[in-house]
């Protein structure tokens, strides 16, 4: 399964790459390197998760504009040059700082201790992928969220889908990660 996502995932990253480099390069002749690009993701961010449950049009206008910037920070570092800060700013921005908002809003929204619950898996799959410097496999659920985010109110289905959805994807990312952990000291061993 994990396979499945990740070869998914690296064909739309070429697709993206072969396709958007030469607005990549234009954002660079702008001035605009990856971290900028990352850092207006990260603000348009934080916009979108302050009119989460507040105005449904602009919190989706402005998670499409967070991702779309998620997006080019990604295609203007590979036009440039891919930095390790860069790598770890990105990721901490779109997953440790806006996809938890996310997960905090939605727990003070529903005022549901299971939410609380669901963003301490969420919490213990991204440390763990931090301290395996990037390394241990993780299933990123952002786009998932703000996709539930953005139809479940609107289909008025319930938003115990959201933090369910998040607890299930952490829980098997965390799995994953185990298995990862045993295959490596296994591998230590046998050395």
């Amino acid at each position: 399964m994990h396979k499945l996502i990740h070869e998914v995932m690296e064909r739309f990253r070429e697709f993206r790459s072969r396709n958007l480099n030469k607005a990549g390069w234009f954002c660079l002749k702008l001035g605009i390197s990856a971290n900028i690009a990352t850092t207006i993701s990260l603000i348009l961010g934080i916009i979108s998760v302050y009119f989460l449950f507040e105005n449904q049009a602009l919190f989706i206008l402005f998670a499409i504009l967070h991702l779309i910037a998620d997006g080019m920070d990604g295609v203007i570092a590979r036009v440039s040059m891919v930095t390790k800060f860069g790598k770890y700013y990105d990721y901490v921005t779109d997953n440790l700082v806006v996809s938890l908002l996310f997960l905090v809003k939605l727990w003070l929204q529903v005022d549901d201790y299971y939410v609380l619950i669901v963003i301490g898996l969420y919490l213990l799959s991204h440390v763990v992928y931090l301290l395996s410097k990037l390394e241990y496999p993780i299933l990123f659920c952002r786009l998932t969220l703000i996709i539930l985010l953005a139809i479940l109110p609107a289909l008025n289905l319930p938003l115990d889908l959201v933090y369910l959805t998040v607890g299930v994807v952490s829980a098997y990312t965390s799995a994953m990660q185990l298995q990862t952990l045993m295959k490596t000291k296994q591998r230590e061993k046998e050395s």
